[in-house]
């Protein structure tokens, strides 16, 4: 082929008045799409997409094909090739990091769009299913109240105080005749298909407008129609207890404590659960009955039980459509955009490797040992698993069909959503948490009160005496009889593990889930541990489990050929008595029924921005007044007033990625005690304003945040009272 001389012009190959080569195959391909859609019966209730053009850009659900042809049916455009001024959409189900900072000024939408536009017979607002938003419809957030103002009305739901709100400031661009679909709907109803997870959230259309104001002069942030408060006004800490979903989980565990204390208060040693196993052994047949006469008394056997994925199994109770799918509970939605790097003061990357760096440092100064295993890396995955776009809200609960991907609980959720592209999102539900488990309780009292209450999804009962009494056949039959019963109740499953002792109870489950048991005999407890993980021990966590490993030991197998004096050289005297005797499946820690609460506190790591001293001290004595409440609602005095604060470290960001969130933190800790037991408010806000002023943390406001007057420390924004 003769090469074109250097400085002449293309010659007319037969395309220059239709602008090129590449322009012609566009047009050409269009006019074959007019041509087919001419053909497609329509009206005007059928033209649903009549001015938008989409693009389609990789693999997606539905097909290209098929929402080419959709796009025929009903009145749209598809475009073979995107035409930067034409295509009002890109359509797509996953994106990587590159096309995602490329296209970060497009439309690109899900192709869930495009199929529930379609059931609900006009368009929907495509800001409800951006592919890189947090506007996504499908997961509602715990929200405070919204701050009325002249000019905007209100709505019940407000921006959950965990997440990240910064949202792009730049306004996606598309043509005319899309935004002025949206403009002149008065209402925007959900569409009651699969991917709409809370019938009862309202979307506001256009009433939402992504703007994050957040201005030295003041310290509510505006976000979108919603003002977020931070912790020094007034009325945040109520409402900061009322929304914040981490509260509601910790304070369950204490509730269904003090709920088996009061069960166990109230029995009159009745137990109709009980009555219905002797009715049931006196229903079988005589051969079956005098085989279980033949049984041995047993001498101790303890059930644990937990229920399966909790949060998301209550979740689908009521939406049968997602059985069978990647299904996740979070606050946030099924979108991978994170837009931290929008706000000032935030260096995400820099934050990351100061979070890896310190855990590094904290685990290899705490077991160091030089040998040919110390090149061991501690646990720090997480932290380069998350990109700069990614979600920073975390999940509190997947399913099985989600963990087949590699999710786990605790995820960051753009971290799952490149595991899992396909994974649903649903809210957290309470109220259903506190039904199912009440019932779950309730189930357990009724056959007996022997019962150690861990959470309130999960429990240690003594059956001991239930078997022996009620001469049940085996732990598996009980458990059976259990696990169909509160299934029938709740429309949950759960797994069940029975052992000697609670060790052997729990790790029993761990083997039986999900959705079901397994009895651990004595005669078998040195075969089954063999197999065992070191990390699945209790009190093995990611420090102990590195230096185990450095060690050579993964496998109990491999700690059991530990010596007991190397391992208490190793660990401690406790601590390797644990290890020593939890390996062979040995536990001499006893049940617990009527636990004692033995302190009382207030966190609060969320929304800790002060202008000056004199909103801190507010604030701590707003906290004290929260610690002194809950004294007087379990009838309780304290001896010792604890203030910890977290205090923002030296080379840690000017701000946090996490949305007024604490970022990285040094900790301190200081504890006042008392003469005589108190519960009075002035005495606890005494005694917390002295061990504050001990901290040499007095502070000042900078760039709105507030600083300690020493340059060698940060931010306070962590603040617990105890």
């Amino acid at each position: 082929m003769k090469r074109r001389k250097r400085g002449r012009g293309f010659e007319d190959n037969g395309f220059a008045e239709w602008g090129g080569y590449m322009e012609a195959k566009k047009t050409k391909l269009q006019d074959q799409f007019k041509i087919e859609a001419a053909r497609e019966p329509q009206t005007d209730s059928t033209r649903i997409f009549d001015g938008v053009a989409i693009f389609v850009n990789g693999y997606s659900v539905p097909s290209a094909d098929e929402l080419k042809l959709l796009m025929m049916k009903h009145g749209g455009v598809y475009h073979h090739y995107f035409r930067n001024g034409k295509t009002t959409h890109i359509i797509a189900t996953n994106l990587p990091d590159t096309k995602v900072k490329q296209l970060k000024h497009m439309n690109v939408v899900k192709p869930d769009w495009i199929v529930e536009s379609i059931a609900a017979g006009r368009l929907l607002d495509f800001r409800q299913y951006l592919l890189y938003s947090h506007q996504s419809k499908t997961q509602p957030k715990l929200m405070f109240k919204p701050v009325s103002e002249p000019s905007t009305s209100s709505t019940s739901n407000a921006p959950d105080m965990h997440e990240d709100f910064d949202q792009e400031t730049d306004t996606p661009s598309t043509t005319d005749r899309t935004i002025q679909s949206f403009e002149e709907s008065e209402h925007i109803d959900p569409v009651k298909t699969p991917s709409q997870f809370d019938q009862n959230h309202k979307e506001i259309g256009n009433q939402i407008k992504p703007v994050t104001e957040c201005k030295d002069s003041l310290t509510t942030v505006k976000t979108g129609i919603h003002s977020i408060k931070t912790a020094s006004e007034a009325g945040f800490l109520t409402e900061f207890y009322n929304n914040s979903r981490l509260h509601h989980i910790s304070t369950m565990g204490a509730s269904f404590k003090q709920y088996v204390n009061s069960l166990r208060e109230k029995c009159t040693g009745v137990f109709p659960g009980m009555e219905r196993l002797k009715a049931l052994k006196q229903n079988q047949p005589a051969n079956v009955v005098q085989q279980c006469d033949t049984f041995r008394k047993y001498e101790k056997v303890v059930m644990h039980i937990d229920m399966d994925c909790f949060f998301v199994s209550v979740g689908l109770r009521n939406r049968p459509e997602l059985k069978g799918f990647p299904v996740a509970v979070t606050h946030a939605k099924a979108s991978a955009e994170n837009s931290s790097s929008h706000r000032t003061g935030v260096d995400r990357k820099a934050e990351f490797d100061l979070y890896k760096t310190r855990r590094e440092e904290k685990v290899k100064g705490k077991y160091q040992q030089d040998g040919p295993n110390n090149d061991v890396k501690p646990w720090s995955d997480w932290v380069e698993a998350v990109s700069e776009n990614d979600s920073m809200s975390e999940i509190a609960s997947c399913n099985y069909e989600a963990r087949k991907y590699g999710l786990k609980n605790g995820m960051f959720l753009g971290q799952a959503l490149k595991l899992c592209p396909n994974l649903k999102t649903i809210p957290y539900d309470f109220n259903g948490y506190k039904e199912v488990a009440y019932c779950l309780y309730d189930t357990i009292a009724s056959y007996t009160v022997d019962i150690e209450a861990v959470s309130c999804d999960e429990m240690f009962v003594d059956c001991t005496n239930l078997l022996n009494i009620t001469g049940t056949s085996s732990p598996q039959q009980l458990a059976s009889l259990l696990r169909t019963e509160i299934k029938d109740k709740t429309g949950c499953p759960c797994s069940t593990g029975f052992g000697s002792n609670r060790l052997q109870a729990r790790l029993a489950t761990k083997r039986a889930k999900p959705d079901g048991q397994y009895y651990l005999e004595p005669a078998d407890v040195h075969t089954f541990m063999s197999d065992i993980k070191v990390s699945d021990l209790p009190g093995v966590g990611r420090s102990t489990s590195y230096k185990l490993s450095t060690m050579g030991i993964q496998t109990c197998l491999d700690l059991q050929q530990v010596p007991l004096s190397k391992l208490q050289a190793e660990f401690g005297v406790k601590s390797g008595e644990a290890l020593y005797k939890h390996c062979r499946g040995e536990d001499t820690k006893k049940l617990v029924f009527g636990q004692v609460r033995k302190s009382v506190s207030a966190e609060v790591n969320y929304g800790i921005r002060f202008q000056n001293q004199s909103e801190a001290d507010t604030f701590l004595e707003e906290l004290s007044r929260e610690v002194h409440n809950r004294l007087q609602e379990v009838n309780m005095k304290t001896r010792v007033v604890t203030l910890k604060l977290m205090i923002k470290a030296k080379d840690a960001p000017a701000e946090s990625a996490k949305f007024l969130g604490h970022g990285v933190c040094d900790q301190i800790s200081r504890s006042s005690p008392l003469q005589i037991a108190t519960s009075d408010l002035d005495s606890i806000i005494r005694e917390v304003k002295i061990l504050e002023s001990t901290t040499e943390c007095r502070s000042y406001r900078t760039a709105g945040y507030w600083h300690p007057a020493d340059p060698v420390g940060g931010r306070k924004v962590c603040e617990t009272i105890s």
